[in-house]
């Protein structure tokens, strides 16, 4: 985090981009361009405020401060204001993000690009009055325009995109009710999407050497490192210190700058090739998988964090005692997110599967709410897996693990005593009464007289 807020610094108080590359203080981060995008935000904000590390922080409390009030607006359409507002609640008061907002990373702002996104998704899709032409295509391009931003400080957007065709090809409802448009034309509004954001990626590299006039690596580049750092078992998928030594090596020789990202490119693919091969050979891609999935989803990267960019290098070691403390909160609000959330979907599995074709009284909303979340979850958690994996990632995941909670508590307090079934259920003494009440209720209401005009 500090290279963004060094290099944000510098280019704030005069450094260019060129003259940072000449005397080599980029170093590597021409194969991650977010950390240049990242830095340039960063640097942008010093540029309008000042340049003090305070102002980055305020920034990041004020994003997700912003962050909340956007997933009320997001989650509200499918489970209404309470369910919005718990939402927003769970999502700001989580221990571990709320101590890491104070820091100076780029989470909150990715968040912000991401769940504007989403609002603006909620707005095509969700049913409601149709809008005019202009509207529609304002909000096409808002999708696509915050999805891509995200993309430029967090490169996975992908899996939001595959997610959002998904969703517009299996949602479920087909009347005004339910959906705003017929699932072609869902489909069609969101391959327009899609084919915008590939595209705008497309053309990413050129448009970053253009801006920063210095050598950028091709994406393809970048996300190999990412994978051949996640895929090796003998560092768990975390920081590979002797790759990059070896791309520090390559990055040194005297050579063009696009043969030194060929060679990269080349040493990447056998390194990654390597990995998996080893991986294959110990017969140990489970243990692998599940320990990764521990470091990803560990409970106190917030304080730890905190602890280490508040303190000297000589003096960042966490007395034991305050880990335990911390770790002991985190890992409790962390467990307790977790469990409900994998509570809520099983009890919702059941609940569809029992009363699913029988109940008139389902809110398809709510399930087509809960249903993007899931995918979401499932493909932002298997993604985080297959790359380089960091404790401070699982951020992605707060947004379906927060959505799932709230749509889905939502979908099990909507009520289904319509049905016989459940009315046998609540009052099995006396079944023949209830039914016997519900034809004279029947019938009284057909011999109302009609009122007259």
């Amino acid at each position: 985090m500090w290279t963004y807020e060094t290099l944000a610094n510098l280019n704030a108080t005069g450094a260019s981009w060129p003259t940072l590359y000449a005397k080599g203080m980029l170093d590597l981060d021409s194969l991650w361009p977010q950390v240049l995008h990242i830095a340039t935000t960063f640097g942008l904000i010093y540029r309008l405020f000042h340049v003090h590390l305070v102002v980055l922080q305020l920034l990041n409390i004020a994003a997700t401060f912003l962050d909340a009030l956007l997933l009320y607006y997001v989650i509200k359409p499918f489970g209404g204001s309470r369910v919005g507002i718990a939402a927003a609640l769970i999502f700001y008061l989580t221990p571990a993000f709320y101590i890491y907002s104070v820091l100076i990373g780029a989470e909150p702002l990715w968040l912000l690009a991401v769940l504007l996104s989403f609002k603006f998704f909620n707005d095509l899709l969700l049913p409601r009055l149709r809008i005019g032409r202009l509207r529609y295509l304002m909000t096409i391009v808002g999708i696509t325009g915050f999805l891509y931003l995200a993309q430029l400080l967090r490169p996975i957007i992908m899996i939001i995109v595959i997610a959002m065709i998904l969703y517009g090809l299996f949602s479920f409802g087909q009347s005004e009710s339910a959906q705003a448009w017929s699932r072609k034309q869902r489909l069609l509004s969101l391959l327009i999407i899609a084919i915008s954001f590939i595209t705008l990626t497309q053309f990413s590299t050129k448009i970053d050497q253009a801006i920063y006039r210095v050598p950028i690596s091709n994406s393809i580049v970048g996300m190999k490192y990412t994978v051949a750092t996640g895929s090796n078992s003998a560092t768990k998928g975390q920081y590979d210190h002797n790759m990059i030594l070896k791309l520090e090596k390559i990055n040194h020789s005297q050579i063009s700058a696009p043969n030194k990202f060929n060679q990269m490119d080349a040493y990447l693919a056998k390194k990654i090739k390597h990995n998996l091969a080893t991986v294959i050979k110990n017969s140990n891609l489970p243990k692998f998988i599940f320990t990764k999935s521990q470091i990803l989803l560990q409970s106190g990267y917030g304080f730890r964090l905190f602890w280490i960019d508040t303190h000297p290098v000589t003096h960042n070691h966490i007395p034991s005692h305050i880990k335990s403390i911390s770790n002991s909160i985190s890992a409790a609000s962390q467990i307790g997110i977790q469990g409900l959330a994998f509570t809520v979907a099983i009890l919702d599995l059941i609940y569809m599967c029992y009363y699913g074709s029988k109940s008139k009284r389902i809110h398809f909303r709510t399930l087509n709410g809960l249903f993007f979340m899931e995918i979401l979850l499932i493909g932002l958690f298997i993604a985080s897996l297959l790359v380089e994996v960091q404790d401070r990632y699982q951020v992605a995941l707060y947004i379906p693990i927060i959505g799932i909670i709230s749509n889905g508590i939502s979908l099990l307090n909507q009520p289904v005593t319509d049905l016989p079934k459940l009315a046998l259920l609540t009052n099995f003494e006396q079944p023949h009464k209830i039914i016997s009440q519900r034809k004279a209720l029947s019938n009284l209401k057909r011999e109302q007289p009609s009122k007259t005009k």
